[in-house]
Parts: C-alpha cells; structure tokens; sequence
C-alpha cells in the first residue's frame, strides 16, 4: 500500500515537474526572442524630395498628418528646405486626402520613370499596407551610412509614387564637384571640355571631379537597335553651366514629356532631357 501510494505521488509529481520547467524555457525563450530580435535599421538624415512631374503638394515623410516631416516636392527642382528625417531606413510618405483637397488635386502628368516606361503597377508591399493606411503613397530605402539624401517621385497607380533615391552625401558629392545621373533608358556619353567622353549606362553615374567655374560639356546618346551594326551615337548638343565652390551640383539626364521641359512656343528641348539641382553646403 505504502509502495503504491509513494508509485502515485512520484507520477502525479513529474508532470507538475515537467510542465514547470516547459514554462520556464518557454518564457526564456520568448525574452531570448525580444532580446535578439532585429530592429529595423534606422537612419538620421536630411531629405530633399523632388517630383518627376508635376509640382506634389501635402507629403508627410515618416509621419500621417503631423507637421514634422511636411515637405512639398517641386517640379525637377529642389524646395526652399530639406526635411529632417530621423526614423526606419525604410521611409513611408503619406498624402493625406484632406491636404490634397484643400490645396487642390494633383494631376498625375504622363511622364516616363527611370525604366523608360510611364509605370502605373502599384508595388505589392505598398498596396498591402494601403489596406489599413490610404495616406501611405510611397516607399522608398534609403542609404543606411548617408547625411544627406535626394528622392525623386514619380507618378504611379492609384495616387501612389514610385521612388529614385539619390545618395548624395557630401562624402559622395564635395563642394565644387559635379555628379551626373543616366536616369534615361539610353546609354549617354558626356564630354567636359577637352576631356575624353564619359560613357554612363542607364541608372548610371559619374563624378566629375575638375574644379572649374564654367563647364563647357556636350551630350549624345546611343539608341539600341537590331542588330548591334546599326546601333550609333546621336549628338543632342552642347553648353556651359556654372559650377560653385559652395554648392553641391547635380546633372540629371532622362526622358520625360512633362510640361516643364516646354519653351514658350510649345518646342521640347531635345530628345532627352537635363536637370541641374544646386544646393549649398549645410
């Protein structure tokens, strides 16, 4: 009898034995989790935002409606103020409807982006999280190791914007220097001066590194075609810009039918197009 009972008590024990110590790892193990786990990597920069477009008004970079990180996107040019953005490397910019309807609405113009294409497809992740967060139209990864950064957007679908980030930090681009973005489908070669012409792909850069305050530079751009025998260089022409000791100076080449790029009399400017973004040392 004395044998059976000592049986039941040794059975009803380890159970409560075991499932103390199931809890316990259990518990470790969540800590375990919230103390490994990966937190989003964060960035502390200054932002220009620039539209591929049509002026954007009412853009909230980071937050939905407050007005820290409200910055408006100018057409092919830079704003008065950058914004300072300290948050997720990941950058959500919301359009609240109520600012987009007291400023007036913004017409998606017909403009090619990067690819060449006018892109209307509204990407996966942002329609996903659209669902709970209408405002949210854009985003865009940022540089992880830069102060300083440009987002370019472009019109897409269903009142979103497809973002270009540029890293321009001062590391990247000095005072005084001149980069050169291919934001065009075309290959592009760039001539400074007497120097040996730069051959830049698409989504490619180059950094011009000659100081100089007036730059004579000459553009010609290569089509491709079937076969590679007929591919040849087109000359789009010729000109001098200004560069400053002072300023960081941006040259952007692409293909865009915007408005902006008419003169007076309704004439386009050539078959691609430049855009030069100036801003002073911070």
């Amino acid at each position: 009898m004395e044998d059976d009972l000592k049986l039941s008590l040794s059975a009803g024990f380890l159970p409560m034995r075991f499932s103390r110590l199931f809890v316990a790892c259990g518990l470790f193990f969540f800590i375990g989790i919230v103390v490994s786990g990966e937190e989003p990597e964060q960035v502390n920069m200054l932002i220009d935002v620039v539209a591929w477009g049509d002026d954007i008004i009412g853009l909230h970079l980071g937050y939905t409606d407050s007005e820290e990180g409200a910055a408006h996107a100018l057409s092919f040019r830079y704003g008065r103020e950058p914004v300072r953005y300290s948050g997720p490397r990941w950058l959500a910019i919301y359009q609240p409807r109520g600012d987009t309807q007291d400023q007036g609405a913004v017409r998606p113009p017909q403009v090619d982006d990067v690819s060449g294409k006018s892109s209307r497809q509204v990407p996966q992740t942002l329609a996903e999280r659209r669902v709970m967060e209408p405002s949210l139209v854009a985003l865009v990864k940022l540089p992880i190791d830069a102060r300083r950064a440009t987002v370019l957007l472009s019109p897409a679908g269903d009142g979103t914007y497809k973002g270009y980030v540029i890293n321009d930090d001062p590391s990247r681009l000095p005072p005084g220097k001149l980069l050169v973005h291919n934001l065009s489908p075309y290959t592009i070669a760039l001539q400074f001066g007497s120097n040996k012409p730069a051959i830049i792909e698409p989504r490619g850069e180059y950094l011009f590194e000659d100081s100089q305050k007036y730059l004579p530079y000459r553009l010609a751009y290569q089509i491709k075609y079937q076969p590679e025998e007929a591919n040849h260089w087109e000359i789009q022409g010729s000109n001098i810009m200004k560069l400053s000791a002072d300023e960081q100076t941006q040259m952007l080449i692409l293909r865009s039918d915007n408005e902006h790029f008419l003169s007076s009399s309704g004439a386009r400017s050539g078959y691609l197009q430049k855009v030069i973004l100036r801003r002073r040392t911070q």
